[in-house]
């Protein structure tokens, strides 16, 4: 299988049960990376490499042994930010990238996409019945009401908000505020509909 170089902005989906390595290529530069289980479970190794839950679903393949055996080149997937067509929200003060989508991956199990926010925006109160939300803001300050309770956020805060919990959103700060959305299971990102056409991500092994 060639491999695929990551770059800033991109991207990357991996199905369960297919072999990978990550390799930071530039030696001099650290490579950050925003990593992401669905479900949950191998993240469990980072924490305490003698959890049993944890190593049964983080396995290290070694000498090429493991349980995959070879086949059929594994679909991941990979989308660009750069190439993907912003979607207006919240009356224009707001824009969504749909970066990681079923339609892409071929699985309900996650969404993931950036959401881009001006100062003084507001996100009205709403909530997702069955999937749960996870946001990451890279830059940018503002306040979650999760329920009855406020939660501010600043740069490398990342937040959890159960399914089916009413939430509201205010950019309370002078940047602009760049945030990573992800929805488990995927579904809620169909309420952000383009109004024209556009790039769109690519690139991929069906």
């Amino acid at each position: 299988v060639t491999p695929e170089k990551l770059e800033e902005g991109m991207a990357m989906f991996i199905p369960g049960g297919v072999p990978h390595v990550i390799e930071n290529m530039g030696r001099q530069t650290p490579a950050v990376l925003l990593d992401a289980f669905v479900p949950m479970g191998p993240e469990r190794v980072f924490r305490d490499p003698t959890d049993p839950a944890g190593r049964a679903a983080f396995e290290v393949i070694r000498d090429g042994g493991g349980a995959a055996a070879p086949g059929a080149p594994a679909p991941w997937v990979v989308a660009n930010a750069a190439k993907v067509e912003p979607i207006a929200i919240a009356g224009g003060k707001a824009h969504v990238r749909k970066l990681l989508t079923p339609e892409l991956t071929h699985s309900e199990a996650a969404y993931l996409g950036i959401l881009e926010a001006d100062p003084g925006t507001e996100i009205p109160r709403h909530l997702h019945p069955i999937s749960a939300e996870i946001l990451y803001a890279v830059t940018g300050t503002g306040l979650l009401n999760i329920g009855l309770e406020p939660v501010p956020f600043g740069p490398d805060t990342a937040i959890h908000i159960p399914e089916n919990q009413p939430h509201s959103m205010m950019i309370n700060g002078t940047d602009k505020a760049f945030m990573i959305q992800l929805f488990a299971p995927a579904g809620p990102e169909q309420r952000y509909v383009p109004t024209g056409s556009g790039p769109k991500p690519t690139k991929g092994t069906p």
